[in-house]
């Protein structure tokens, strides 16, 4: 059954799905979910929309048109319908706003743009009593530049530094939703001058690049990361970006690429930037050969966390004994007076980030004594750049408006 016009007074799905997503790109949301359950005729739909603080939206459709939500956002997204549906599915489309519809709300789209573009990365799965969507919203227009990323100094001088070897790896960590494929965006664009060629391989292409020289591959049936790589390297980009490398195949191409003459960017799953060096070595299919040529190809590691920001009064409070614990566990001196922020509104994310620049005293390590994590840590935290993840984050409490409990 087609989908209702949505100018058709019976057009209860069409109007429900595009004030979702309108409602979402306006007020900044992270998320939405779609998930219905029931009778496969007139299921009992779910819609949820949610920012990093949680859901904002909770609402629950148990009309007559419940399956047309599923027939809408496959059609938004090109997907064939029927007895063709996988019941998987990784995908994305462009959300587009006119412009002086935009400006009305307070969006403002890059010089240039004739419209307000939001990449939409959708995930689909066929349920044992429904389907479930998972829309997420990636603003094309307000993902900062490398300068607005909030760095110190160091930081920004020691990333800049890598990003101008002509050749090897640069390693985006952390757990999902924490900023990594923002960071890589940041990365591509500062390169993307265009005296680069650039070819990005990902799962699903998550942020269009769209200028200069860039080529934009997505993994998806019979094209497989391994397969992608391979075919960008022969058409000889300066620059390769790698969604993630999730196994040993992809981190053999990868390490290969930085050592011919290629900048390679890419994202690991971890929680600290020293935890990347040791997943990175695993990966590696034979670790007494192949340690040497990562320690030789890594530039730089980050790992990233994003924390909610609040505005309101600042005031000083006892730390709790917990919280003095923690501050000594990681090597915190604990301060006389705390102060914090009181949370009143809430004044979107900022990040804080640890990271490792590949030093020879570290790449020597690497070579020789197979270090722990703690040793590379030992190593890294001497180094102007250095911050912890938890200095960083207490910093964020002292000066970003960021709760000392997130």
């Amino acid at each position: 059954m087609s989908v209702y016009d949505g100018s058709d007074p019976k057009a209860v799905v069409e109007r429900k799905v595009r004030d979702a997503f309108m409602w979402a790109a306006l007020s900044k949301c992270s998320d939405i979910h779609f998930v219905g359950r029931g009778d496969s005729q007139k299921p009992e739909v779910t819609l949820t929309i949610r920012n990093a603080q949680g859901a904002l939206v909770h609402e629950v459709y148990t009309g007559e048109h419940g399956k047309h939500f599923a027939t809408k956002l496959l059609q938004l997204a090109g997907v064939p319908q029927g007895g063709s549906t996988p019941p998987i599915v990784s995908t994305r489309f462009d959300l587009r706003l006119p412009l002086e519809f935009a400006k009305r709300h307070g969006l403002a789209a890059r010089e240039g743009k004739a419209e307000y573009e939001v990449d939409v990365r959708l995930e689909y799965a066929k349920t044992h009593d429904g389907f479930t969507f998972v829309c997420r919203l990636l603003d094309q227009e307000s993902s900062p530049r490398l300068d607005e990323m909030g760095f110190t100094g160091a930081l920004q001088g020691a990333l800049l530094r890598a990003l101008h070897e002509p050749s090897g790896m640069i390693l985006a960590t952390g757990p999902t939703g924490s900023g990594k494929t923002t960071l890589l965006k940041a990365m591509i664009d500062y390169l993307n001058d265009g005296t680069r060629a650039i070819s990005t391989v990902e799962d699903p292409v998550e942020l269009k690049i769209g200028t200069g020289s860039v080529k934009q591959i997505q993994v998806g049936g019979d094209i497989t990361f391994s397969k992608a790589l391979r075919s960008i390297l022969r058409q000889d980009p300066d620059v390769v970006m790698i969604g993630e490398i999730r196994d040993a195949e992809t981190m053999e191409i990868a390490i290969q690429a930085a050592q011919t003459g290629h900048l390679v960017l890419s994202t690991l799953h971890t929680n600290s930037a020293h935890e990347s060096i040791g997943r990175a070595i695993s990966l590696l299919t034979d670790k007494e050969r192949d340690v040497a040529r990562l320690a030789e190809t890594l530039k730089f590691v980050m790992a990233q966390r994003l924390l909610p920001r609040h505005r309101g009064p600042v005031r000083e409070r006892a730390l709790s004994h917990a919280e003095q614990q923690w501050m000594a566990l990681n090597g915190i001196a604990v301060p006389a007076r705390f102060a914090e922020v009181v949370p009143e509104a809430k004044a979107g994310r900022t990040a804080i980030v640890e990271s490792i620049y590949m030093a020879d005293d570290i790449k020597m390590a690497l070579r020789e004594d197979h270090p722990k994590d703690v040793d590379i840590y030992r190593l890294a935290r001497s180094q102007d750049q250095y911050e912890s993840l938890a200095a960083a984050g207490l910093r964020a409490v002292e000066s970003k408006g960021v709760l000392l409990r997130d």
